[in-house]
């Protein structure tokens, strides 16, 4: 057995699901499997509270600002961070160093190459957006990068330009559910008597941020013409209330369901902690986002419960429905196909079973954390080793 390893993971992320909710998977998931796990986060994040009581050293006193500004604070901030993660990459003797955006991306290099410990650098790409062309940011991955995890194919294939990126560093290795936990034998009863839902009625939930790329509106759009065949049907929308660019969303959908007349069908959420149990409580899983999804987390979640899910063609998403098979595929806001597949599935309630039993198969297959973070290993391993006796295990 290969002797545990002592990892500095760092995530910026302010959000409560997407990159953070991966990086805190991965952290956990190496923590239970021996290694040293230092966790360089924000107290606001997922990962802090979740993590807080697994005995796991986190750092959140690390600035980590987006955007580069030549302002003196901003400059400040960024050569303190820089300070203080060289400091804890020798003071722990750290052999990776894996980062998880644009932030900490420059801050985690710069810290390594200060440091004397010579660290593999490794990033994950977590998003669908093309790779910035611009001179630092390709010197930055060919030249300081020892690998780059991309959390699906689609993302390894698609968003990196292959005339300038090194293409042998970067390798998918998908996110990973937690198969316990998300665990179809749950019971949904606490969930459903909580919001006054009868045994047999149909249940569809949306599991995503009130934020406009999610498209909720297109959903209630859906659920207007699903009522109408299935006027007892209840959809469960929970999430985490916008912010910035997003404030409003949630009061604007809520109106939204008076003017389509399906109030009484709609139950709003705020961000929960129990989406397995809501997960156990619904029927069908859809998501009918506009944009983004680079993991989709929610999307594998749904799966490893056995649910069938309908999606839109977005991100990763065809990447992980399989049509017809794991759930059905619709295009980008369009209300009115989202409400056939969700239709479809609740008028054949047999054959939406075996989909839901078909998506947990391909969960267990590919998408579980035990996968996610064997992989992982075998990769960081690997990367020591190309980078040399600098950069041997040390204890």
């Amino acid at each position: 057995m290969k002797k545990p390893l002592n990892i500095l993971h760092m995530s910026s992320t302010r959000k409560r699901g997407g990159s953070g909710a991966s990086a805190m998977a991965i952290v956990k998931k190496l923590h239970e499997r021996g290694h040293k796990v230092i966790y360089v986060c924000r107290e606001s994040s997922l990962g802090f509270s979740m993590l807080k009581e697994k005995n796991l050293k986190m750092i959140t006193t690390v600035g980590m600002k987006a955007g580069f500004k030549p302002t003196p604070s901003f400059i400040s901030t960024f050569l303190n961070d820089i300070k203080t993660i060289a400091e804890i990459i020798d003071e722990e003797k750290i052999n990776i160093v894996h980062m998880h955006s644009s932030p900490e991306g420059w801050i985690g290099t710069v810290a390594a190459l200060r440091s004397s410990m010579n660290p593999a650098l490794i990033r994950t790409r977590h998003i669908v957006v093309p790779v910035k062309r611009n001179q630092a940011n390709v010197y930055m991955f060919n030249n300081y990068t020892d690998a780059v995890i991309t959390v699906a194919e689609t993302i390894r294939q698609h968003y990196f330009d292959r005339g300038l990126y090194d293409m042998s560093k970067i390798e998918t290795i998908y996110d990973g559910v937690d198969i316990s936990r998300f665990n179809p034998k749950l019971y949904g009863s606490n969930v459903r008597n909580e919001f006054g839902i009868k045994e047999g009625t149909p249940v569809i939930s949306v599991i995503a941020r009130y934020s406009r790329i999610k498209g909720h509106i297109y959903f209630l759009e859906a659920m207007k013409e699903v009522v109408k065949d299935f006027p007892q049907a209840v959809a469960l929308l929970a999430g985490q209330k916008g912010k910035k660019g997003n404030l409003g969303v949630f009061e604007e959908l809520t109106a939204a369901t008076d003017k389509l007349g399906i109030k009484e069908n709609i139950r709003f959420l705020d961000f929960r902690t129990d989406i397995p149990e809501i997960l156990a409580a619904s029927d069908i899983f859809v998501l009918p986002s506009i944009g983004s999804e680079g993991s989709s987390r929610g999307t594998l979640e749904a799966m490893a419960m056995a649910k069938p899910c309908v999606v839109t063609k977005v991100g990763v998403l065809p990447e992980f429905i399989e049509e017809g098979v794991t759930g059905y595929l619709v295009n980008k806001k369009d209300g009115r196909a989202l409400a056939q597949g969700i239709k479809k599935l609740l008028s054949n309630i047999a054959e939406a079973k075996k989909m839901g039993e078909r998506a947990r198969a391909k969960v267990l297959e590919r998408y579980s954390e035990d996968i996610m973070v064997e992989k992982t290993e075998d990769l960081y391993y690997r990367a020591i080793e190309k980078k040399g006796k600098r950069s041997t295990v040390k204890q």
